[in-house]
């Protein structure tokens, strides 16, 4: 195995970058860090081994404000409830390349300064990189939130262990767990958005020492992708492979816009379920792309709800065959399915059983007048004797019945008198209880059809052309569902002012109070609810609100608590 210093050059990089740690005008107390990394004046690429300083479990590692040619940094290794913070200090970090080998419990957050959303910044143009966020050889356990990507040649984040001659980097000896990324900005970018997992799931040849060897990639375990923003990604914008596990990966909540712009078509999907995986695939916004909204070539336990995909350049949802396990079904209800270029749904799969088609929306596909059979345009099934239910489904080619609200406006909330109000089937039972804004589905008292139930609304209507944009009172919380762990809100203030946050359950009566009369600084606040402080297991299950009251400016957002998932 390649280690940093197998380069010719890098012991002298690495000494150059010694004194830089502690040394500058940044005072570690002002930006509440143990350790300083500060840039090379002379942009040169730098390395970073934790090993060779006093670095702690619970310490907070600062990357001084300014530009860095790359940075690669191994050894930093917190433990579980005591974790290593690496994060901007003094404003914003600019880097072509950041590079985290064999690192555990630790969090990489762009929250160093109050009031800036992304402190730090993988950008391409700085150098000619490929990748930009790296983490990879047995790393694992670790949060990324609130950085910002752009421009970079390959993938804005590559998390990929590959599997080596030496046995601990194959499969059966090492787990990539507990991973947790969110509330980052990826635009402009070459390849992918998010490469997550090694796609050879089935296995991959190598050559040790002049004899090939079959080998296989480690596993995924609990892994999430929430709360991102992706705009122009030249492939997928989001690829988890090799998550096998049951539920398999998180990914919900995630706001893309125009992926795929290279136009290649095996890479230019919205949102892929690669080899070996299972995953709930949930509350995303998926608009305009090279090719499908969706992919899946998971091995199946995979449930794709509450998605809004519009104007894809392929199917809406595409579902293929790949080493699919045959008692874990492929689940997709309560989408909303908008303007696609080909079929609703395409279904290219012999192998699963007890698969589900419920309750989703789908109009004007774009290969309606191609087939005699127009049922086909909407959920194309390749293989008619595939174990499927399919109902509740609306389907049409135009947008005349369906009653959305201002459809030419992206509101495809229901009004009063849709058809697809009431008229889908209960699915509790699959685990769809909520719908794309955490409303509960049976507050109407029936199930509405899409991803919208009836009565449904957002804090603020959702779009793709502000996403990115600052708000003067924004505030998000995770994980919701909430499942198990800590619940996490953040929060985005123009102005200091005090702060009171309450849940409170669906008939109003306090449950607990959060924060109370906390005073904020104007900025980005993140406010952590352990489980040491709220009993979450002794709550009932679910729909509670979030109250949240800054001055005369409050918010409610609504969180669902389940015990499993």
């Amino acid at each position: 195995m390649k280690t940093l210093f197998s380069h010719p050059n890098a012991i002298r990089m690495f000494i150059t970058a010694l004194p830089l740690m502690f040394a500058g005008y940044l005072n570690a107390q002002e930006c509440n860090c143990d350790h300083i990394i500060k840039p090379d004046p002379e942009l040169g690429p730098q390395f970073v081994d934790g090993n060779d300083f006093d670095i702690k479990p619970g310490q907070v590692i600062c990357l001084e404000a300014g530009t860095y040619y790359s940075l690669e940094m191994k050894n930093f290794a917190g433990e579980p409830g005591n974790r290593i913070t690496i994060q901007n200090c003094g404003g914003k970090a600019s880097l072509s390349r950041l590079r985290l080998e064999n690192s555990q419990h630790f969090r990489l957050t762009g929250t160093g300064v109050e009031g800036m959303r992304y402190g730090i910044f993988i950008d391409g143009r700085i150098s000619d990189r490929t990748d930009g966020l790296s983490i990879s050889i047995f790393s694992t356990d670790f949060e990324v939130d609130n950085l910002e990507f752009a421009h970079t040649k390959g993938a804005a984040f590559h998390m990929v262990m590959r599997p080596e001659c030496d046995p601990a980097t194959q499969r059966g000896n090492f787990v990539v767990e507990n991973v947790d990324v969110h509330h980052n900005y990826v635009h402009d970018v070459g390849t992918e958005g998010f490469y997550m997992g090694h796609t050879s799931y089935y296995g991959t040849e190598i050559d040790c020492g002049g004899e090939k060897k079959e080998v296989f990639p480690v596993l995924l375990e609990s892994i999430k992708v929430h709360d991102n923003i992706f705009r122009d990604t030249g492939w997928d914008a989001i690829q988890v492979s090799s998550a096998e596990r049951l539920p398999g990966a998180l990914i919900y909540n995630n706001r893309i816009y125009n992926y795929g712009t290279e136009n290649i078509a095996t890479q230019a999907a919205g949102i892929v379920i690669g080899g070996g995986s299972s995953a709930r695939v949930y509350n995303n916004w998926i608009e305009k792309g090279g090719t499908g909204g969706i992919h899946v070539f998971g091995i199946g336990g995979v449930h794709i709800f509450n998605n809004l995909i519009k104007d894809a350049g392929g199917a809406g949802v595409f579902i293929g065959d790949k080493g699919v396990n045959p008692d874990l079904g492929m689940h997709v209800n309560n989408n909303t399915i908008l303007n696609v270029a080909e079929t609703g749904i395409t279904v290219n799969n012999e192998v699963s059983t007890g698969n589900t088609f419920y309750n989703n929306i789908i109009i004007n596909p774009g290969n309606y007048q191609k087939f005699n059979n127009k049922a086909n345009a909407f959920i194309f099934f390749k293989n008619n004797d595939w174990d499927y239910d399919s109902a509740g489904n609306y389907t049409r080619e135009k947008y005349d019945e369906v009653g959305f609200e201002d459809a030419d406006n992206n509101n495809f909330y229901l009004r009063e008198d849709s058809p697809a109000r009431n008229s889908g089937q209960d699915l509790s039972g699959l685990g769809v209880t909520f719908d794309y804004n955490f409303f509960p589905r049976n507050a109407d008292p029936g199930y509405s059809r899409g991803a919208f139930e009836y009565g449904s609304r957002p804090t603020v209507i959702t779009g793709v052309a502000d996403f990115a944009d600052e708000n003067n009172f924004n505030v998000s919380i995770y994980p919701n569902p909430h499942i198990k762990g800590d619940l996490t809100f953040d929060l985005e203030l123009s102005k200091s002012n005090n702060v009171e946050a309450t849940l409170v359950n669906a008939s109003g009566s306090i449950s607990i109070p959060i924060v109370k009369s906390q005073f904020l600084q104007a900025g980005s606040h993140s406010i952590v609810i352990s489980e040491k402080e709220v009993d979450f297991d002794s709550m009932a299950k679910g729909i509670y609100y979030v109250i949240i009251k800054a001055g005369e400016q409050s918010e409610t957002k609504r969180i669902l608590l389940i015990n499993e998932y």
